[in-house]
């Protein structure tokens, strides 16, 4: 079951990877940084699920939220690097603001989303990359705990 959800994330992150480096290179349109975002948030979300049945397959029943399960015990028993939840809480954050956003607009090569305070977060290409990389690195990981 854990590989079947962990195979369901290498698919969303095939998804976003041709999104960020095929078809955004073909088409320029900013605005598909939040797809590829939306893409990644949902891969991390899947690999937090297989690591969360892989344990429960073990019988290490936890009680809680499955992120709190996740960033309490199972990053800290599999030494799993921290900035994998940081990705994962900073993508929520960004799909949160973009989705209660008064004002988003495109500058450039840049997505401006505007918080209800008018405070700003810019995203381009190449952060959006990185977050790809960092989501890539956590998938190959979940893989050599899940087996």
């Amino acid at each position: 079951m854990s590989r079947k959800i962990l195979n369901e994330a290498h698919k969303l992150y095939e998804t976003a990877d041709h999104l960020a480096y095929t078809t955004y290179k073909f088409v320029e349109e900013t605005r598909l940084l939040i797809a590829i975002i939306e893409k990644i948030y949902e891969l991390m979300e899947k690999g937090i699920d297989a690591l969360i049945a892989y344990e429960n397959s073990l019988g290490r029943v936890s009680t809680g939220t499955k992120f709190d399960v996740f960033r309490m015990r199972c990053m800290k028993r599999y030494n799993l690097k921290t900035e994998y939840w940081k990705l994962f809480s900073e993508l929520k954050i960004i799909l949160e603001e973009h989705k209660n956003s008064p004002a988003t607009f495109i500058k450039k090569d840049k997505l401006i989303i505007c918080n209800p305070k008018y405070r700003t977060r810019i995203l381009n290409i190449d952060k959006v990359k990185e977050y790809l990389r960092l989501s890539k690195n956590f998938l190959e990981d979940l893989g050599k705990i899940i087996k």
